[in-house]
């Protein structure tokens, strides 16, 4: 084995409604070193390194170096914009990515707490949440890390009794239209000072911030599953964009660049909706 990249959703179906899938990265090639940006995303990931030690030079940007023996947890909420990552081999990494109010199925506190810790005391309040034995997590066949993931997150699970929120955000990411904060204030009877608490909470962000990367995302997974064969007018159109300028203005305020210039530039790595950029 030298490099490897694949996913798994759970074994378990009734997990799914709660993780979109695991993957699992490898490097075992000495020195080798991988860069990569990815970009602002609806679902998030907690991403549990082995033998690594992940260093934050700046807010967008990541460097991981091996270091024997030492675990580290990395998570960092919705992405705004975009992220810049530096892998130096070798590392072994776990990706578990969360539907958009999945994770709070299973975490004792809220996100803004957390995303309020530093990056090492976050890292260490996952390792205390999991509790589990991670040499034995990480075992060499990725089936038995799929069931070990499966056991795991089914003895954290609990109810998340926001009845209130969770409807809202069904509305937000299976509605079939456009909506606003004053649309979703008035269709569920809350003042938006209230709907600005359950978001930031929940995200750790504003409403008009999380709406703005549902529609970023939206049309960015549709171009890249229609295999890049839309244009970028009727994709405008569908996700209703005034115009293609307003689009691409959009677009470039979360990725720093136009469309046509970073779609050239994007890989999917696997069955799932997983767009990187290696280009950088």
């Amino acid at each position: 084995m030298s490099k490897i990249f694949v996913t798994h959703q759970p074994k378990k179906s009734w997990l799914k409604k709660y993780i979109s899938y695991y993957y699992f990265h490898q490097n075992t090639i000495s020195g080798d070193e991988n860069r990569f940006i990815y970009y602002s995303n609806v679902e998030n990931a907690l991403t549990i390194y082995k033998n690594s030690l992940v260093d934050f030079s700046n807010e967008k940007l990541s460097t991981t170096y091996p270091c024997e023996g030492q675990y580290f947890f990395l998570y960092s909420g919705i992405i705004k914009d975009y992220f810049l990552v530096n892998l130096i081999a070798p590392y072994d990494k776990i990706g578990i990515v969360f539907k958009p109010l999945g994770l709070q199925y299973f975490i004792k506190d809220s996100v803004d707490f957390i995303l309020k810790l530093t990056e090492r005391k976050r890292s260490e309040y996952f390792q205390n949440l999991l509790k589990t034995d991670l040499d034995k997590l990480f075992d060499k066949n990725i089936e038995k890390r799929v069931k070990g993931l499966d056991q795991l997150f089914s003895e954290l699970f609990h109810v998340f009794e926001d009845e209130k929120f969770i409807q809202i955000m069904d509305e937000v990411i299976d509605g079939l239209d456009e909506t606003n904060i004053n649309q979703l204030s008035q269709k569920f009877g809350l003042s938006t000072k209230t709907l600005q608490r359950k978001f930031q909470k929940n995200f750790a962000v504003t409403p008009k911030q999380y709406l703005k990367v549902v529609k970023f995302r939206r049309a960015f997974n549709h171009y890249m599953q229609e295999n890049k064969a839309i244009n970028f007018t009727d994709l405008s159109y569908f996700y209703h964009y005034y115009d293609q300028s307003e689009y691409i203005h959009h677009f470039k305020s979360i990725t720093g660049t136009s469309p046509k210039k970073l779609f050239r530039n994007i890989e999917k790595l696997s069955e799932e909706d997983i767009y990187w950029n290696f280009k950088v």
